[in-house]
């Protein structure tokens, strides 16, 4: 059993911030970045980190994305037009500087058996968890608008077969997206709605939209999920 906590994956001004240099800046899909910068501290898996361009930044929190013995940090964002941080980001490149936080907090993984459930940008911590050595005894269902926004689908359909689900939500879904590859034809809810009956002993990780995580949240638990074995995290 887990305790049940939502983490908001919005900004603090109530933590340090140290310069690294970036190594690597790869766009994945389109507007989306994974930026990478050498590992000088330990941390769990399905932890994150604050970022900012700044020592004096109020720090945006990502979560890590690379495995806890590697050696490069990866941070995986996409670009929000209205934001702040992430348009400025995007135009970083390997030798520049970044501001980031030690690792903090307990969304984290375990080898215990689970369903990971994600939208969009959501899909990070667990591929921490995954190249963490966790991917045992797991499902993973992932939400997009788009086919393009599966980040990392190739590493996670190696991983889990048709134990990794693509929920494709938007309203017209291009004819070649089917029928070879495991897409759900979609949201997230939509998906979890085709259980009847749901494994109340599994744990249950949410991270993702806002708006996904409460639906899924509830979801769960009116399917008589108990109430400790959620565990959600909030990105905005």
């Amino acid at each position: 059993m887990i305790d049940k906590q939502i983490v908001n994956m919005g900004k603090t001004s109530l933590i340090q911030l140290n310069p690294v240099t970036i190594s690597r800046m790869l766009e994945i899909a389109p507007n989306a970045f994974l930026l990478s910068f050498p590992r000088s501290f330990e941390f769990e898996a399905g932890q994150v980190i604050g970022v900012g361009l700044s020592k004096f930044d109020d720090a945006r929190i990502y979560s890590i994305a690379s495995g806890t013995k590697e050696d490069q940090i990866d941070i995986l964002f996409d670009i929000k037009a209205e934001g702040y941080l992430t348009p400025k980001l995007a135009s970083f490149k390997a030798g520049d500087t970044l501001f980031v936080s030690e690792p903090f907090g307990s969304f984290h993984g375990s080898e215990n058996t689970a369903w990971w459930i994600a939208s969009g940008t959501g899909i990070a911590p667990y591929r921490s968890m995954l190249r963490s050595g966790f991917g045992g005894g797991k499902w993973v269902i992932h939400g997009s608008r788009t086919e393009a926004s599966f980040y990392f689908a190739d590493e996670f359909s190696n991983a889990f077969g048709h134990h990794y689900v693509r929920c494709l939500s938007q309203k017209n879904i291009p004819s070649d997206a089917m029928p070879d590859k495991q897409i759900f034809k979609g949201r997230v809810t939509q998906f979890l709605e085709t259980f009847d009956i749901l494994q109340k002993e599994l744990q249950y990780f949410l991270c993702g939209s806002a708006e996904m995580v409460i639906e899924c949240r509830e979801l769960l638990l009116e399917k008589k999920v108990p109430y400790g074995n959620i565990m959600a995290e909030v990105y905005f």
